[in-house]
C-alpha cells in the first residue's frame, strides 16, 4: 500500500522528509538482515538512480538567499 494513501485514510499527516526516513530505514533493515537483492532489482534501482541524477544535474542551482518555492 502506498504511504500517502494510507496516511490520508487514517487522516494522518506525513512529516516533511518522510521519504528519506523510510528509505534509510529500509536500507538499514536490509543491511542488518544481510538481505541479498536479486540482480533485476539492483538493475532497476541503478536505472532509477541514474535518471534521478540526470534530472538533478539539469536543475538550476538555488539563488543565494532564495527561500524554497520562490
Amino acid at each position: 500500500m502506498r504511504p500517502v494513501v494510507a496516511a490520508k485514510r487514517e487522516k494522518a499527516e506525513l512529516p516533511e522528509g518522510w521519504k528519506d526516513s523510510v528509505s534509510l530505514h529500509l536500507v538499514s533493515s536490509r543491511v542488518e538482515q544481510k538481505t541479498t537483492l536479486p540482480d533485476d532489482v539492483l538493475d532497476r534501482a541503478a536505472v532509477l538512480f541514474s535518471a534521478a541524477q540526470k534530472r538533478f544535474a539539469q536543475m538550476e542551482p538555488p539563488r543565494a538567499g532564495a527561500a524554497a518555492g520562490d
